[in-house]
Parts: C-alpha cells; sequence; structure tokens
C-alpha cells in the first residue's frame, strides 16, 4: 500500500524537540583513515634529508641579492650575541636594506641555534619549505579526506621552485610561507566571522609585509573575496554553528580591526625606511612602467616628500640594477595599458620556471574539476582566487618577469594538481595516474637535487622572449638548471668556489701581517667597469674568518684571538684601477678585477692588473667564475699589496731588480747595496742575449713565469746599449700554432695573434747605457704554444724600430708549475 503517512514501527517525532536529525535517505560518510598523516611524516623526512645533504655538498657562489641578506642576517647575529652594553638597540636602528628585516631575523636566531654559517642561516628557509608543506596539507584538509590532502602536499614538495628556494636565503620563501598560512587562517575563519581566525590571519599578514614589501599582491585578492562572503552572510543573517549571529556593525569593526593590525607589525620598518622602500619600488619596473607603478609610486612618494627622508637609499653593489630604469615606453594611458599586458607571460613562466610541464598538466587538468560541485569548498575557491588575484596583479603592477614570483602562490597550484585526479574514474585507473605522475616529479626532484640531466623540452613558445632569457627553448619537462632571476636551482656545486679561493688567498696574508698592522682592517676593493658586479664582496670582506675555521666572523669572538677581518672598501667598486688611490695614496689592502666578458676583456684585465702592478700590488688569485642563471660568469683575478722584498728574501734576478729600485733598497748601508749590486751582477750573467728589439737595445733574455693556470708574469730583460732618442712602447705578439686559434678569447681570435704590447714604467728616455732594465707585464695566456714578436716602437706611429726579434717557440703549458 502507497502512503505519505509513518509507516509501522516508526518512532513518532515531536515537533517541537530541536535535535538535529540525520539528512534521509544518506549513507554514513566513509571514515577517514588517516593514512596520508603517515605518508605526510615520510615526505617531510625525505625533504629534511635531501635538503641538509645538498646544502653539506653544494659550494655555489655566494652573489648578489643571496650575498646581501646573508649579511644582513650575520649583521643581526652580531647584534644578538653582543653584550648588551655594546648598545643593541642603536645597532639594530643602523641596520640597513631595502628588504623588511624578518628573513634577516629569523636567519640570524636559527644561526644562534646552530651556529653561524651561510648554510646554517639557510636550514631557517628549509625550515620554512617544510612547514609549507604541513600548510598545504591543512589547507587540503579544510574539504578533502587525508589522502587527498597528502597528494597536494606530495605535488607541492615536488615543484622546482619550491624545493628549490629552500635551498638559498631568500626573503621569498619566508613571504611565501607568511602567505600559505595567511590563507590557511583565512579559511578558517568563515569569511571574518571567526574572531581568532581572523586575527591571526591579521597577524601572519602582519609577517608577510615584514618579509617582502609585494605580500599585498598575493593576500588583498583572498582576503577581499573572504570579506565579500563574510558579509553576504551576515546581510542574510545566517549565523555559523556555535557562533552568534553576527551584526553589522560588529563585523565592518572586525574588519578594520584585522586591517589596522595587519599593518601595524611592519609600519614602523616602512616609515623608517621610506626612502629604501621608494627605490626598491621604482627598481620592479623591468623594461616599461607597470599598469599601476604610477599610482602606486605616488602613494609612496607622498611619505618620502616632505619631510624629507631621515637617511638617503641604501646604495648595495649586490643590489644595484643593472641599469637606470627606463623611461615608460607603453600606452599613454592605465586604461589602453590594460590591453599592451602580455598576459600569457606568467602562465609559459610557471611551465618552466615553477612546475614544469607534467605538475602545469595536472594543475590546468584540475580547473576542470571545479564542474564538481563537491571540489568547489572554501579552500579551493580562495586559492583559485589567491592564483588568479597574484596572477593580475604580478602582469600589471610588476613588468620584471620573474617566475620566483609565482612561490607564493604554488600552494594553490599544488591543490588544482591534486583535484585533478578526481577526474579520473575507479580506483586503479586513478592510482595508476598517480603512480606515473607521481614518478614524473619524482624524478624532476631527484634531477635537480643529484642527477643534472637534460634538458629535454616540447617546442612550443620557444621563440618568446620570456623563454629565451632563461635559457630555454621550448616546454620544460624536465632540466639540469632552474634559473630565476638571482637565485638558482641545481645538483650540488662541488669545490671551493672562486670566491672563497680569492678570500682564502686574503686570509692567508692577513695571517702574515705584523703586529703593529693587525689594529687596521683591510680593505676589499672591486673594480668593474660595465654594471654591478654582484659579487658579494661585502659579505665575504665581512664574514670570512683570516683564523682556521672558514666562513666564522671573528668579531663574534674575542678580536685579541685572531687578526682584524677583511673590510669592504669605501666606495666598494669603482670603474677602473686609477679610482683606488685613497687621499693618502694608500688605497686598498687588496683588489678584486671584474672585467666582464664583453669585448677585449683579456686586454682589459690585463691592463687593469699591469696598472696596479706598477703601483705596488701583486697577484693572489686567479679564477673563474661560472654563469649562474641570470648572474654572468667571468675571470675574477685578486691582487694583494706587495710586501717589501728584503736582502734575505730576494731570490730571483727580478726581486733584487725591485729592491734596488725601491726606497728600502736606497736605505740599505753600503755595504749591503753593494753586495745586492754585486749579486744582480751575477745574476745578469745568466742572459746571453738574442739580438736587437729596438735602435741601440738589445734583448738578453725572456722570462715567462706561470702564477696560476691561465695567469703568467712576462719579464723582459734588456740591455740599452745607447739610450733612446725618445719614448718607446713595447709591441710583444704572442702567435699560437694555427691548430690552436680556436682555443683564444673571441677578441684574440679574430686577429690572429694575443697582444701583450705595453708602455714601460720606466721611460725609456731614464735607461741608461749599459745598465740593465727588467720590464714586466702580467699575460692572460691559454696553456698553449706561442711564437713571441717583440720590438720597441713608436707609440704616436706605431712603427716598430726595428724588424721584430721572433723567439723559438715556446710551450707555456710545459713551463713551471703554477704556485
Amino acid at each position: 500500500m502507497l502512503g505519505f503517512g509513518p509507516k509501522e514501527g516508526d518512532k513518532p517525532v515531536d515537533p517541537m524537540d530541536n535535535t538535529p536529525q540525520p539528512m534521509p535517505h544518506t549513507a554514513p560518510a566513509p571514515q577517514d583513515s588517516g593514512r596520508g598523516a603517515w605518508w605526510l611524516a615520510a615526505l617531510l623526512a625525505l625533504h629534511l634529508a635531501a635538503g641538509l645533504w645538498w646544502l653539506a655538498e653544494d659550494r655555489h657562489e655566494l652573489r648578489a641579492d643571496e650575498a646581501h641578506h646573508l649579511r644582513v642576517a650575520g649583521e643581526y647575529y652580531r647584534v644578538i650575541v653582543s653584550p648588551p652594553e655594546g648598545g643593541r638597540l642603536a645597532a639594530l636602528a643602523g641596520m640597513r636594506s631595502p628588504y623588511p628585516p624578518l628573513p634577516h631575523v629569523a636567519g640570524a636566531l636559527c644561526a644562534l641555534v646552530f651556529g653561524y654559517s651561510p648554510d646554517r642561516i639557510t636550514v631557517s628557509a628549509l625550515l620554512l619549505f617544510l612547514g609549507m608543506i604541513v600548510g598545504v596539507y591543512l589547507l587540503a584538509r579544510c574539504g578533502w579526506p587525508s589522502w587527498d590532502a597528502f597528494r597536494a602536499a606530495f605535488f607541492f614538495s615536488c615543484m622546482p621552485l619550491a624545493f628549490g628556494m629552500s635551498r638559498v636565503f631568500s626573503p621569498d620563501i619566508f613571504l611565501a610561507a607568511a602567505c600559505l598560512w595567511a590563507v590557511y587562517a583565512l579559511v578558517r575563519s568563515d569569511g571574518f566571522l571567526r574572531p581568532g581566525w581572523s586575527f591571526l590571519f591579521a597577524l601572519l599578514t602582519g609577517l608577510a609585509f615584514l618579509s617582502k614589501p609585494t605580500a599585498p599582491t598575493y593576500l588583498l585578492p583572498p582576503a577581499a573575496g573572504a570579506a565579500l562572503w563574510g558579509l553576504g552572510r551576515v546581510m542574510s543573517g545566517t549565523a555559523l554553528p556555535g557562533l552568534p549571529p553576527a551584526t553589522l556593525r560588529r563585523f565592518l569593526a572586525r574588519l578594520a580591526l584585522v586591517a589596522l593590525l595587519s599593518g601595524v607589525l611592519s609600519s614602523a620598518w616602512y616609515l623608517a625606511n621610506r626612502a629604501d622602500l621608494v627605490t626598491w619600488w621604482g627598481t620592479q619596473r623591468g623594461t616599461e612602467e607597470g599598469l599601476l607603478h604610477g599610482s602606486a609610486g605616488s602613494f609612496f612618494g607622498a611619505f618620502a616628500a616632505p619631510p624629507q627622508p631621515p637617511r638617503l637609499p641604501l646604495e648595495d653593489p649586490d643590489l644595484a640594477p643593472a641599469g637606470p630604469v627606463p623611461d615608460r615606453t607603453g600606452a599613454e594611458s592605465a586604461w589602453r595599458a590594460l590591453f599592451d599586458r602580455d598576459w600569457p607571460v606568467y602562465l609559459v613562466l610557471a611551465v618552466n620556471g615553477a612546475l614544469f610541464l607534467p605538475t602545469a598538466l595536472l594543475a590546468a587538468a584540475g580547473a576542470l574539476a571545479l564542474l564538481f560541485h563537491r571540489n568547489r569548498n572554501r579552500a579551493v575557491l580562495l586559492s583559485l582566487l589567491w592564483a588568479a588575484g597574484a596572477w593580475l596583479a604580478l602582469t600589471c603592477l610588476f613588468t620584471i618577469q620573474n617566475p620566483r614570483l609565482l612561490l607564493p602562490v604554488l600552494p594553490a597550484a599544488a591543490l588544482f594538481a591534486a583535484m585533478a585526479f578526481h577526474l579520473v574514474p575507479g580506483c586503479r585507473l586513478r592510482r595508476a595516474v598517480m603512480i606515473v605522475f607521481g614518478a614524473a616529479v619524482l624524478f624532476q626532484f631527484a634531477n635537480l637535487t643529484v642527477f643534472g640531466l637534460g634538458p629535454l623540452e616540447i617546442p612550443v613558445c620557444g621563440d618568446r622572449p620570456e623563454v629565451r632569457r632563461y635559457g630555454d627553448r621550448g616546454l620544460v619537462l624536465f632540466k639540469p638548471h632552474l634559473a630565476t632571476g638571482m637565485y638558482n636551482a641545481h645538483p650540488p656545486r662541488r669545490g671551493v668556489s672562486a670566491l672563497e679561493s680569492a678570500f682564502a688567498r686574503m686570509a692567508a696574508r692577513e695571517r702574515t701581517r705584523d703586529t703593529q698592522r693587525r689594529a687596521e682592517h683591510a680593505a676589499v676593493a672591486v673594480v668593474a667597469e660595465d654594471g654591478p658586479a654582484r659579487l658579494g664582496v661585502a659579505f665575504h670582506a665581512r664574514h670570512h674568518d683570516p683564523g682556521v675555521n672558514p666562513l666564522r666572523p671573528v668579531y663574534l669572538d674575542d678580536l685579541s684571538a685572531s687578526p682584524v677581518p677583511l673590510a669592504p672598501a669605501e666606495p666598494l667598486q669603482v670603474s677602473g684601477p686609477d679610482a683606488l688611490s685613497a687621499p693618502e695614496g694608500g688605497g686598498p689592502e687588496y683588489v678584486l678585477l671584474w672585467p666582464g666578458m664583453e669585448g677585449d676583456y683579456a686586454g682589459r684585465l690585463e691592463y687593469w692588473a699591469m696598472t696596479l702592478y706598477a703601483a705596488g700590488y701583486d697577484s693572489l688569485d686567479h679564477q673563474w667564475v661560472p654563469e649562474n642563471g641570470l648572474l654572468p660568469g667571468g675571470w675574477l683575478h685578486t691582487l694583494g699589496r706587495r710586501i717589501p722584498v728584503t736582502p734575505a728574501t730576494a731570490r730571483t734576478l727580478f726581486d733584487v731588480d725591485a729592491l734596488l729600485r725601491a726606497p728600502e733598497g736606497a736605505a740599505l748601508s753600503g755595504e749591503a747595496r753593494a753586495a745586492l749590486e754585486a749579486r744582480h751582477v751575477e745574476l745578469v750573467r745568466q742572459y746571453q742575449g738574442t739580438g736587437l728589439i729596438g735602435r741601440g737595445v738589445r734583448l738578453l733574455g725572456v722570462h715567462v713565469l706561470p702564477l696560476f693556470p691561465g695567469w703568467s708574469m712576462m719579464h723582459l730583460v734588456l740591455l740599452p746599449e745607447e739610450t733612446p732618442d725618445g719614448a718607446r712602447a713595447v709591441m710583444a705578439l704572442g702567435v699560437p700554432r694555427q691548430e690552436d686559434l680556436e682555443k683564444l678569447p673571441p677578441a684574440q681570435r679574430g686577429q690572429g695573434w694575443c697582444n701583450w704590447g705595453f708602455f714601460p714604467t720606466s721611460p725609456a728616455t731614464e735607461w741608461r747605457q749599459n745598465r740593465t732594465v727588467i720590464l714586466s707585464r702580467p699575460i692572460m695566456a691559454e696553456p698553449l704554444t706561442y711564437r713571441l714578436r717583440l720590438a720597441l716602437q713608436d707609440p704616436q706611429t706605431g712603427e716598430p724600430d726595428v724588424e721584430p726579434l721572433e723567439t723559438d717557440w715556446i710551450d707555456f703549458s710545459a713551463l713551471a708549475e703554477p704556485r
């Protein structure tokens, strides 16, 4: 019998009973097994072990932005461990960086716990990455079972940009972690209707502001969406379970309080450093003005003038832009500029610089899963708003187009990648697809951590400038090196870095300085012609220990126990060696030469070294600095002030000759100087002479002394039979064998020889008849076989005095081993 009344055996329902009743005809929800949490623990252990192993093995050059942040973190560490009576507050107020202080303070605290070194400071980034894996899991658990949440955490942890940035010290990982946990608190706040979670969101937003000024780019869109959703709930009178209905006045007051708390944490730093903030904002423009840059710049400019900022913007060679910020070349109006944006740029950068193609395809497929109602929970919808809002802001507001700016929204991409599996029917098929994609992302993780294979690319979008800029030729399946501007992910680079080698040479020399000179700081300067060097010299100079323990700042211990550390010169970088002379003629103790790789860089480096050699410097090191992403490679040459030679240490003809010409030689007693001159005559007799290289000037011998691989000192021993009647230059050409031409630098390869000509430091008109003259010149020469062509020539016309004298073939690779 059909009917709508109660069936026999049913319990009568009391209409006044307010007890919640289960929905009719619904099966009970399956109980979560919780296995995702165990897999999460194993995933955290894997990434902790891999990260610590990588930090222990890697020796990449600490340059540019990373060196700046490590230096500032070390300065905070020095203040923290200094005695209270040392004026900690004043020292903290004097800290300078155009970046907010939270990453630097966190790095200093990490060094306080684990001990000081760059790698131990970077452990703070690794710990934040592990916390982000947990955060992605908890964010996904807001709407999914534990296994689906683990899947999201797993894909996030294997995203190249995510684990790559956990191995360098950068504010980006701090910003990304603060944004992730802020969005999690935002989801739990139910549209700012739960006060506790709302105020936690405000606290985390303030920490994001203290990490990097770009924080509003990522947090304003989801916060605005949550506020509108909460406002709708308030206007409809809908109350959350366990909470009384919120009034409109109380809700708006809570929003205002959240906004106030978000800004109050960072307002003091931003106001005190507003000049640095305006300068930093101006360097984010890239090649043209962003859509909102003018308005934002005017807003921040209002804080900068008047009154004038308390201090000028910080100038740091590691952070300076490569060139002046260009004028606007785009549309005349903001609305017109809206249509001139290159909207697909960040989609391409997401594939090649953040996710790689397998994970990117999963994330794109996950967007289709939004068609299912069960996937449209608050966590997913806010993540969609999070990613879309950041893409809009990054495209319109900034024009530097760096994949690193995508790091804070990778958790949203991880949720969509995990949601793609909701489209796969059947448990077995879903498990098979998970195995395939899981193996792919694990391989890309292992490849950038250990193997360094590839690249493997699909030739799509290969002609786009943003693809070419980062060294790609299409959409990347996997590759051995991830370039993200000044930070890069790659397998460990073993061996001593060129910069560490240079500063180790300086430290070794500092240990030999006498006690009277240890009261001074040994200044280090850089000569770089084209743009900022970005060598991290200020970091290495302040934190390299002249003692036995590398990279431990000696000023943290008793200064009497070891020599005073090195210090960056003022100014730190100059465009040529002539700008190094101090008013008293002293100059820095050490000089690093960084000629770049444009044009005849070898000739430029030789000229700089020769100029400094004449000014009293000797070469200490000559190393190749490899290219790393957008950081160019080049030759780094280190010089230090010459240690005075004494009669006891003068062993070679060139030492004896230099001592006789030096003021120390003139101060010798008559007997000592006579003995030195007799020794000089005896050493000259070893050279028998080969022929004339100028009118009345005989070449007694050529001596090439290798100092370092690819760097030698050439000495010419001359005997003027008559004094030249005018100024003379030395023509010295190194001609390699024909089959070795391809091994020369490009500028020398084109002319077919190495030009080692120079002007003598002692004018030819001062050469005395029948008195030996020694001319010295550093040369940058590949270890090949050369024939030298030597002659004196008129510096005005370039005409040689006599037919150039050719030597026999000299095998530079068979010369004495470099010291």
